[in-house]
């Protein structure tokens, strides 16, 4: 009967700790929201974006590459764990790149990430260190998304981008302050064009390997 269930069901392969070569196929910009300061009462407005990386030797027995992915304030601050992961994985950040990096640049180059378990025994990436630089094909589809291109007039591309991205992600780039000073100002604008898209992707016309909602962190 579909109400049986076994000890092993729902049971999914997850990356071993240590270190894994991998390669960056996804940055995901949510935009800004309010959160609380790290343990602290106060909150802040926190403008955040999120790496993907797969595996390009450790693989699933499926062959398929593992999926992790860390969420950043975007700052490049010296103290940041951006500032922190990009100067190693870089090899160092140069002054002009502190005036103005292009993250996009990282689209597709490898790197050394090394994947421990956190506080609530769940996978994260410690750090990222550098390899060669080099940029390689990546198994899930690559590429950005961009928040301030998702509320301009022509924002096509990126809604087909949300298709792709899961779902407890998406909702927080609609819940962004960003979208909703957006909505705020187009108040007739409906989002039909987005949940067609999104049912294209659950149909399988839209295909990708990449994290699913069973990634959602705990």
């Amino acid at each position: 009967m579909a109400l049986t269930i076994s000890e092993n069901q729902g049971n999914f392969e997850e990356l071993p700790e240590g270190k894994h070569n991998a390669v960056c196929y996804r940055i995901i910009d949510i935009g800004t929201h309010i959160e609380q300061k790290y343990k602290s009462e106060e909150t802040e407005k926190k403008h955040s974006v999120f790496f993907f990386w797969e595996t390009t030797e450790t693989m699933m027995e499926d062959g398929r590459p593992f999926s992790i992915f860390k969420q950043y304030k975007l700052s490049l601050h010296e103290k940041s764990a951006l500032y922190r992961d990009l100067d190693t994985w870089k090899g160092g950040i140069t002054n002009e790149e502190l005036a103005g990096l292009d993250l996009t640049q990282l689209l597709g180059v490898n790197c050394v990430i090394n994947v421990g378990i956190n506080e609530n025994g769940n996978l994260k990436v410690k750090a990222v260190h550098r390899l060669d630089e080099s940029v390689v094909p990546t198994h899930n589809e690559a590429f950005t998304f961009d928040i301030d291109a998702y509320v301009s007039a022509d924002n096509k591309a990126e809604m087909k981008k949300m298709a792709m991205i899961p779902q407890w992600i998406a909702d927080k780039i609609e819940g962004s302050i960003e979208v909703e000073a957006w909505s705020q100002k187009n108040p007739t604008e409906d989002s039909s064009d987005l949940e067609s898209l999104k049912a294209i992707a659950e149909d399988g016309e839209i295909e990708d390997g990449g994290v699913t909602d069973k990634d959602i962190p705990f």
